[in-house]
């Protein structure tokens, strides 16, 4: 493709409002009309990216991928399975919502795509959209703390405003539904402003919000995912420090201002000077994961039956309450996949990965300002071993942001 059959549509004031609108929509998790099925605000605007792209009568380039190939491949696989799926219905709901929510991701390709943004553009679009929903999500946490008043025994495993309790402990969940998938929400930002070179006042602000709220969350694997490649990104940066025989203040200078963050924000929200009984509720379960190394026992259990071609897709809740007696989810994301689409399925799933691992590694490497991608990606890609995010729209918006930051480098080297 040159570039004289690349120009886009000039962009309006328009389509930077519902760019933002588009986006957001996103992360709006709660915002959902049950039909049968739950429709989103995300899926309703990905919807309306047609409509606004046919009104404004845009030349359209559909930009379709190997990744975007290999997915769709593993979803209509997916929806084979419910030949012989133990729960036909749970098969094909998981079936048509990943086609729904794969016609959304490509909806945000083909409106980025075919409309004059920069990356930039699109980098201040999520940045604010994010910050939206911190904000938001702040706010209802502590209108819900101010409803609940302490009294967390008597709201168990009850959602009041952005708040769930769960063991007696006060849990953010803001504009989502768990705090779990809460910090896949406000993963982006994080390490978009965490790795940002020049931080003003304004992105420090943004910065302490979003680490607040990952704290606020309690989710144990969601911090994990985090510091995990950010200690990866930390010792890669001192080896090159120390390689180039440079003390790099900086990073030391920013491991302070976490630290102190951290120790002011434990120390400073008293709730209900029951701070600690909070976090030694939430430390004792660590040894088993709240549950989740039987759940990933019962899971080989299965798998070890229908190696191959799998249970059927979504179907482990089915047979866990059926032969465990245990109503959870996988609370993996690889093991589900694995176990519901048997080794045929998981290997189309991790060449998908592969793939857009591949694809984000040579993003950066002709775009080095982009190096934040790749640490967000790893960061999900570790939540996938706590959390079953096989449909979860950040991750779509994510792939989504990844393709249109590829077509618009690749179009500017042309």
């Amino acid at each position: 493709m040159n570039s004289q059959s690349s120009i886009k549509a000039p962009l309006s004031i328009w389509s930077f409002v519902f760019g933002f609108i588009l986006i957001f929509s996103f992360f709006t998790q709660k915002l959902s009309l049950d039909i049968g099925f739950h429709l989103k605000a995300f899926m309703f605007f990905s919807a309306f990216t047609l409509f606004y792209i046919s009104v404004t009568k845009v030349k359209v380039n559909f930009i379709f991928e190997l990744h975007d190939l290999i997915l769709l491949i593993f979803i209509l696989y997916g929806g084979t399975t419910v030949i012989y799926a133990a729960d036909q219905l749970s098969t094909l709901r998981m079936f048509f919502g990943s086609l729904i929510i794969f016609f959304c991701y490509f909806s945000v390709k083909l409106f980025f795509i075919n409309y004059s943004f920069k990356i930039s553009d699109v980098e201040r679009l999520l940045y604010f959209a994010s910050l939206s929903f911190i904000i938001i999500s702040l706010i209802m946490y502590f209108y819900g703390m101010y409803i609940i008043a302490g009294d967390f025994q008597s709201y168990e495993h009850i959602r009041v405003s952005g708040v769930y309790v769960e063991r007696a402990t006060p849990r953010l969940i803001g504009l989502a539904l768990d705090p779990n998938i809460f910090v896949v929400y406000v993963t982006p930002i994080f390490f978009y402003l965490l790795l940002k070179i020049n931080k003003n006042i304004f992105d420090i602000i943004a910065l302490t919000l979003t680490v607040l709220c990952i704290l606020l969350s309690l989710s144990r694997g969601g911090i994990l995912a985090i510091l995990s490649v950010v200690l990866m990104l930390f010792f890669l940066k001192s080896i090159i420090a120390l390689v180039n025989g440079i003390l790099n203040k900086k990073i030391l200078t920013w491991l302070l201002i976490l630290s102190i963050v951290f120790i002011f924000i434990f120390h400073s929200l008293d709730i209900h000077s029951n701070i600690s009984s909070i976090i030694e509720r939430r430390i004792s379960s660590i040894a088993d994961g709240s549950g989740r190394v039987d759940i990933w026992k019962n899971l080989l259990s299965l798998w070890a039956e229908n190696p191959i071609f799998g249970i059927g897709w979504y179907n482990f809740l089915h047979y866990n309450i059926e032969l465990f007696d245990r109503a959870n989810y996988a609370h993996n994301t690889y093991l589900e996949v694995l176990v519901e689409t048997g080794l045929v399925g998981f290997t189309l799933y991790t060449s998908f990965l592969l793939v857009i691992i591949h694809r984000v590694i040579t993003l950066v490497y002709q775009k080095p300002e982009l190096n934040y991608l790749l640490y967000l990606l790893l960061s999900i890609l570790v939540s996938f071993v706590f959390l079953s995010l096989i449909i979860n729209e950040i991750f779509f918006l994510l792939l989504a942001i990844i393709s249109i930051f590829s077509y618009k480098t690749k179009l500017n080297n042309a």
